[in-house]
């Protein structure tokens, strides 16, 4: 999927965290909005989770979106 995003001309990053149980548990989801895919799920909400999660996925660090919708 990384490829796939790295290739798409103006890349749209979505970025988007969502309760697994209100108030206990969230997941954040990674989401190409030109190519309409889902690209990670991962735990948390947290800036702080998310610079970890770019650390340990290089292919992350490799994308240059045009924009970043973090909703």
């Amino acid at each position: 999927m990384w490829e796939e995003a790295k290739e798409t001309a103006d890349l749209v990053l979505g970025v988007d965290d969502f309760a697994i149980k209100k108030g206990h548990t969230y997941n954040t989801g990674i989401h190409n909005l030109k190519g309409e895919t889902m690209l990670d799920l991962l735990p948390g909400r947290k800036l702080e989770e998310l610079r970890t999660y770019a650390q340990e996925h290089p292919g992350f660090l490799l994308l240059n979106p045009k924009a970043v919708s973090w909703t």
